[in-house]
């Protein structure tokens, strides 16, 4: 595994919901065989695009929505 993939892992594990690392690669493939890539594509994608957007407001490069209500 990659050290990204191992730190996922762990992270699985301290939230309590596992026993051990064999537990979480199991419940991993589950879901991968019942979830349609293209939908694990979408939430990457959401993901990414959430990341992005919360950026632009800590920067204050988001919509005021006093603005936004002026324009109606």
């Amino acid at each position: 595994m990659t050290p990204a993939q191992e730190q996922l892992v762990q992270q699985q594990l301290a939230s309590g919901q596992f026993a051990d690392a064999t537990e979480v690669v199991t419940m991993a493939l589950r879901l991968l065989a019942v979830v349609p890539l293209e939908a694990l594509a979408w939430l990457e994608a959401t993901r990414q695009n959430l990341d992005i957007a919360a950026a632009e407001l800590a920067r204050g490069e988001g919509i005021v929505r006093h603005r936004c209500q002026s324009k109606k």
